[in-house]
């Protein structure tokens, strides 16, 4: 993931399966620094999950995990520019493409209003940020 302009950009499209010319014209270092991409594009998105995991059992962890994640990292600042950006999805020339199952699916487009597990994870962050019930002083901040 990358981070232009204050957008973050999913990597670009590739063919599910280059041709032999393709690969050998492709050097080491070139596929070192692609599978460096992808791995650093799974990996962002991957946290995503975990924070909703985390804020999920908000009400179990210590007053000072809430605390450091409202105060200190500004969560749900974050969260905003990443719902704007939707990394989740991008457009290629067959259509638009979201980010399923770590690989990239061709939507309908009769479901391209139809939440990915990622876009849901993150609205289950928000609301579970401002909605949990373990802890009101969260509420109460913001």
């Amino acid at each position: 993931v990358k981070l232009s302009n204050n957008r973050i950009v999913p990597p670009p499209p590739q063919k599910n399966t280059p041709d032999l010319a393709t690969i050998e014209a492709e050097t080491s270092s070139d596929t070192l620094k692609r599978q460096a991409k992808d791995i650093e594009y799974t990996t962002a998105m991957s946290c995503i999950t975990l924070m909703r995991f985390l804020t999920e059992h908000i009400s179990v962890l210590p007053v000072s995990v809430p605390r450091q994640l409202l105060d200190n990292l500004d969560v749900l600042m974050i969260l905003v520019p990443l719902m704007e950006a939707t990394p989740w999805q991008r457009r290629t020339k067959e259509g638009m493409e979201k980010y399923v199952e770590n690989k990239w699916m061709r939507i309908e487009r009769k479901d391209r209003f139809r939440l990915c597990k990622l876009e849901a994870q993150v609205w289950l962050t928000i609301y579970n940020l401002l909605m949990d019930k373990g802890y009101p002083f969260l509420r109460m901040q913001i």
